[in-house]
């Protein structure tokens, strides 16, 4: 009987141990936990910014082809309507929203056949992972350049 005592004994033990293994376990979950998500969110946010500047690269140089094709829309009243809707159609496409004031033609003057001609698209997106921490904006822009036809 003496054995078998023992024996129960030991089996209340490795309970307990059981028992404080699983609190440990949990409180390390707790712990990472926080930090995993930001981890994974940190990624999301980074892999938006590279993808939004390729939409806005790709719409720059849609609206920079079109322009250099159609240099009459630089010389129109009000100047650049239709490269920007093409600019903002290729953008709207991809997902990503932008308004007339984030298109813009670098030179200061319409340029003449054979001389570039450069668009510029910027724009400003929120990111999520880090307006936990303070406001955080990605201000970025992409520039495309063709000469004119």
């Amino acid at each position: 009987m003496r054995a078998f005592g023992i024996h129960l004994k030991i089996e209340r033990d490795s309970l307990k141990e059981r028992k404080r293994a699983s609190g440990q376990t949990l409180v390390e979950v707790a712990i990472m936990l926080p930090i995993l998500v930001s981890l994974v969110m940190g990624a999301l946010d980074l892999g938006r910014i590279f993808y939004w500047g390729i939409v806005m690269k790709n719409a720059a140089r849609e609206g920079v082809y079109y322009l250099s094709s159609n240099i009459s829309d630089c010389k129109a009243t009000p100047a650049l309507v239709q490269t920007r809707q093409r600019v903002k159609d290729e953008a709207n496409k991809n997902g990503l929203a932008l308004i007339d004031g984030e298109i813009t033609m670098v030179q200061g003057t319409c340029p003449a056949s054979g001389e570039p001609v450069t668009i510029r698209v910027q724009h400003t997106g929120t990111l999520t992972i880090f307006a936990i921490f303070y406001p955080s904006i990605a201000n970025l822009y992409q520039t495309a350049t063709m000469a004119v036809q």
